[in-house]
């Protein structure tokens, strides 16, 4: 989850976050939110650089972490009927559904069950 604020309560500086922090952006952040300031003395990057967990870093990326959640439920029916002379009757039905949270961007990075909808493939 990098790149995400926390808490959301900063998402009030709105375009504010995407500045460099100089000590005049700094200040007007501190103007919303006292208390503000640089995370570390030599920091250099934007105003909401400055509220993430690991504020030296741009990103934090695992490629192998998991992407999202998915359920697949399954109903299989079969029907079979044995007539004289050796001739057999069968059918069969399958209904399967599959959820997942798999969307994109959720609305809530701290809830990605809000995104759970029926699958596209």
């Amino acid at each position: 989850m990098a790149g995400i604020l926390r808490p959301l309560k900063y998402l009030a500086l709105g375009s504010l976050l995407t500045a460099t922090a100089t000590p005049t952006t700094i200040a007007q952040a501190a103007a919303v939110f006292p208390g503000v300031g640089l995370p570390f003395p030599n920091f250099v990057g934007t105003v909401g650089q400055m509220f993430r967990a690991y504020p030296q870093y741009v990103t934090i990326g695992n490629p192998w972490a998991d992407l999202g959640l998915s359920t697949y439920h399954v109903l299989e029916t079969a029907l079979s009927r044995r007539y004289a002379n050796g001739f057999t009757f069968s059918q069969g039905y399958t209904f399967s559904k599959e959820l997942d949270n798999l969307l994109g961007t959720p609305r809530n990075p701290f809830n990605a069950g809000l995104e759970k909808a029926p699958g596209t493939t």
